[in-house]
């Protein structure tokens, strides 16, 4: 039996729908518009920023997450060098036969939506010929992420005159603060060949999904991947499987949102993990009403 997951942690504190909304995000430029990053004592962050104030963050884990250690490979992400027959070239992949010094890794961009101060944003600023681009709404969260990873050395954050998000730079790391739903292309400058999606979907009020949707085809370039990991409250009271967040989202209605997307080439289910497998993740969740829970992990393949 595999181990499961420790999202629940997290997923069991999370947001509620107006909150959901607080933690926008953006990418790697200077959007002119002339709106500034959100107010966090407006009605959509206030709740969101308090928790932060508070030190209310139990869904934060100390180490990178399992889902993206074992399945990164997925949106292409550096591994281990092997040689091609075809060249001799040396490049990031599964096998052996290169020494480290020999790799060539293309150079790729990632994003992470609705990141707070997650170490995955640290761990993919590491890899070889990674450039990270998170999104989050509370300044607090993003200020400890700067002064908890040091060695990124990131700078004091800065808004452009008409920008919509506040920028953070550090090495392979641009961090913004703002809303997700303000996101385009030029904002982020550019076009991202993976999203990293934890529990960012899931936290969004159900309503907003198609919109979420649409919005992150505007950010993953032709080829590129979503690594998604869901969260479904397949069995208990009505109340419970409606609850949220972290907002129900079965198989179904993942394949609804994105195979019904006219960016999206494939999407494809790689593990499930069951919730109530580890004993304080089973009586949390029984105590919620739910008598089974899910993790599920999808890789979504743009055209």
């Amino acid at each position: 039996m595999r181990p499961r997951l420790l999202l629940v942690s997290a997923l069991s504190i999370f947001m509620s729908s107006s909150e959901a909304l607080a933690t926008g995000s953006q990418g790697a430029g200077a959007a002119i518009d002339p709106v500034g990053p959100k107010d966090e004592n407006s009605q959509i962050l206030s709740r969101w920023s308090k928790r932060w104030s508070d030190n209310f963050t139990g869904w934060h884990q100390k180490e990178a997450h399992r889902v993206l250690l074992e399945h990164g490979a997925n949106i292409g992400l550096p591994g281990p060098a092997v040689k091609s027959p075809a060249d001799g070239t040396c490049r990031a992949g599964e096998g052996e036969g290169c020494n480290s010094s020999d790799v060539k890794r293309d150079n790729r961009r990632i994003f992470v939506p609705l990141c707070g101060k997650t170490v995955d944003v640290a761990y993919l600023a590491k890899l070889d010929g990674v450039e990270v681009v998170g999104v989050e709404g509370v300044a607090k969260a993003l200020d400890e992420f700067a002064q908890e990873n040091p060695e990124l050395e990131m700078k004091a954050p800065q808004t452009l005159d008409g920008a919509v998000f506040e920028r953070r730079n550090g090495k392979s790391t641009l961090l913004l603060r703002g809303d997700y739903f303000d996101l385009d292309s030029q904002s982020t400058g550019g076009q991202f060949d993976a999203v990293w999606d934890r529990a960012s979907l899931v936290a969004i009020s159900p309503d907003l999904r198609e919109k979420y949707v649409s919005v992150m085809g505007g950010l993953v370039r032709p080829g590129g991947a979503v690594l998604l990991l869901a969260f479904d409250r397949r069995e208990g009271t009505p109340e419970a499987r409606e609850g949220g967040p972290p907002y129900s989202l079965n198989e179904e209605e993942v394949r609804r949102l994105f195979e019904g997307a006219d960016w999206v080439e494939s999407v494809t289910k790689v593990a499930e993990y069951d919730e109530m497998e580890e004993e304080a993740a089973r009586a949390r969740w029984l105590s919620k009403g739910l008598i089974a829970a899910y993790e599920l992990l999808f890789v979504i393949k743009a055209k």
